[in-house]
Parts: C-alpha cells; structure tokens; sequence
C-alpha cells in the first residue's frame, strides 16, 4: 500500500527536507498530515485484510459476516470520536457506500446468514445484534426456518457425504486480530432456544441440541469448518448436509479470475501450439509450486515414445474382459464350415 510506505519513510522524508533545505512542502507531508495519513491507514489496513482474507482460495463462507461487521461499524467503536475530521469522514462515507451494496451488513443474504448459524463460535449470535438504534432482529429466526424447510421439502441430495475433507494449508486459521475479533456491536447475550417440545422432526430435533451445546474456549473464528463438520457429522447429520451445501461457496470470484489470469500468462501469443493437456500442467504446477516443489525432483521426463508406451499399457488394463454372450458368438463362428461362412458373409454384404 502506497500510504503505508510513506508513513514508513516519515522519518528519512523528514530529515531530508532538512538537509536540503528547499521548500518541499507541496511534494512532503508536514507533521499534520502525517497524523492523519497513520489515522487514515488504521481503518484501510483493516478493509485490506478483509478483502484479502475473503478472497483467499479456502472456505470464507462462516466468517464473511464477522469481517464485514469489524469494518461496517467502525464508526460505533470507543475510539472513533477522538479521530481527526478527515478519518471520521472517509469512515462514514464508507460504511454509506457499503451499505448501498450490502443492505445490513451483510445480513440480507441467506447464505451469509447460515454461515454465521452453523459456526461453532457465533451460532448466529451476529444475526440478533443490533447496528442501529431502530433495527429488529428477525435473521435468526428466519435462518432456522429456511433449513427447516430445506428438509421439509425433501430437497435430493447429489453430493457425496461420505468423502472425507482432509486438512491442508488452505484452511489453516489466520491473525484474527484484527477482522477476526469479535464485533464492538455483538453483546454477550447468546442466541434464543425455545423450550424443547415433544414429536419434533429431526432437523428441529437438531437444531435445538446445536444452539444449545457450547463451543470449547479455543474455538477460532477462522476454525477449519469443513474438518469441523465432518467430526460433528455423526451428531448432526442433517446440519452437516447443510453445511457441505454451502461452505463450499466462495464469497467472491477473486479465485476464478486467479486462475483465467495465470492461464493468460501460460497460454500467450507466443505459445499458439501449446495442447490443453500440457497447458493445464503449467497451470497446476503454477498454482500449487510450493505444495509440489519437494517432488519435483523425483519427477521422470519421458519421451513421446515411452509417453506412448505407457498409454497402451494403460489402455490394455483398462480394457474391458468381452461378455459371455461375445464369446459364444466367437465360438459360434469358429465352429461354422466355409460353405456356411461364405453364405453368411453373402447375407451381410446384402443387408448393408
């Protein structure tokens, strides 16, 4: 970030502005502006961590609403009257801006709403917290009545459950500092369980025991939620559906567009005769370098011949044993004499 750098240079800036000796106040900060460019870049730094964990290639989906609260409602937090002018107005204009796009933090969308219902540490606790004097909760309440009717209308279920999720470096958790804390608007109070009452369906029957049961103190707000729901599967069967259904969402499309960009720089002009196999190679190697690089070494380079050779090979294991009935017939036609053979080779040659 270009302010940060300067603010890093304060001193070296200002002390050639001394040995100079020239008027360089119209290039330089003076000592106020520098006061407010490091006010300036507290909230910036916050937005940019945001922006940057949102758009890493791992699942974002349970925590999109505590990020987006941290840097929506910087304007409720204690220190925000004692900032210069120019801070409190870049900070106002924002949070206006975002909520032109994203109508209550965030909160009009569904999918952000069962995020933060199924994270072990909110448990839709973001979803009841007030932004505003005159706003009334509903979220929470209308959440657990959408997955109750995702199960009431028996909507089919085409992925597999019963793949495993394997832990890896995506979903290692980050600094949560800063976007990851929790909101200056959530308070202590927790979500609303209505009394347990008899002859209730399995989802309810769950979602009751979910909202109830505590998360251990260590839980993260940036936890692995899939490895999470695959250990709590065979307690919440159902909720765990839910869950694969939608943390595998990306909240933004700076993945997809990573990905066409890489393949821009492989796939150039200069590259015209580059084959779709060898391309999406480039492409993986590109993306996953260091997960691969200690393998690299072992690698074998063949030739097009042993490429060839290796194809058949795969091809011969592959191919499928013939039916019983193809070798009837196979023993069938062996056995025929050649008067009968020759007929029947007639026979076809007329027929086709």
């Amino acid at each position: 970030m270009c302010m940060e750098s300067i603010i890093k240079m304060k001193s070296t800036l200002r002390f050639l502005v001394g040995e100079t000796g020239h008027d360089m106040h119209n290039i330089i900060p003076t000592d106020r502006e520098f006061k407010v460019l490091e006010e300036l870049l507290q909230p910036l730094m916050s937005i940019k961590s945001t922006s940057e964990r949102l758009s890493a290639d791992k699942p974002s989906l349970h925590i999109v609403l505590c990020c987006l609260m941290n840097i929506l409602t910087m304007s409720q937090e204690q220190d925000y009257a004692r900032k210069s002018e120019a801070c409190q107005k870049f900070i106002t204009r924002f949070e206006a801006e975002m909520e032109k796009r994203l109508e209550d933090c965030g909160r009009s969308v569904r999918e952000f709403c069962i995020g933060n219902l199924l994270h072990p540490r909110f448990k839709g606790i973001l979803l009841n917290a007030k932004t505003s004097r005159d706003y009334v909760p509903h979220q929470l309440e209308d959440t657990i009545s959408f997955i109750k009717d995702m199960f009431r209308t028996e909507v089919p279920e085409t992925e597999n459950l019963d793949e495993a999720t394997s832990q890896s470096i995506l979903n290692m958790g980050m600094d949560e500092s800063g976007w990851g804390r929790m909101p200056i608007v959530v308070t202590q109070a927790t979500p609303t369980v209505s009394a347990q009452v008899q002859n209730i369906s399995p989802i309810e029957a769950e979602l009751q025991q979910w909202l109830k049961t505590t998360a251990p103190p260590t839980t993260r707000t940036d936890c692995d939620i899939l490895e999470f729901w695959r250990d709590k599967e065979q307690d919440f069967p159902l909720l765990a559906k839910v869950a694969r259904k939608y943390y595998g969402i990306p909240v933004t499309s700076a993945s997809s567009e990573r990905l066409f960009s890489t393949a821009g720089n492989v796939i150039t002009s200069a590259r015209t005769l580059l084959n779709t196999e060898k391309a999406e190679q480039l492409i993986f190697i590109h993306d996953n370098f260091w997960e691969i690089e200690p393998h690299i070494q072992t690698w074998k380079i063949m030739s097009d011949k042993e490429k060839a050779k290796e194809q058949q090979r795969l091809g011969a294991t592959q191919q499928p044993q013939p039916s019983t009935s193809s070798q009837a017939a196979s023993e069938a036609a062996g056995s025929q004499t050649p008067s009968q053979a020759a007929s029947q080779e007639q026979t076809e040659g007329q027929i086709y």
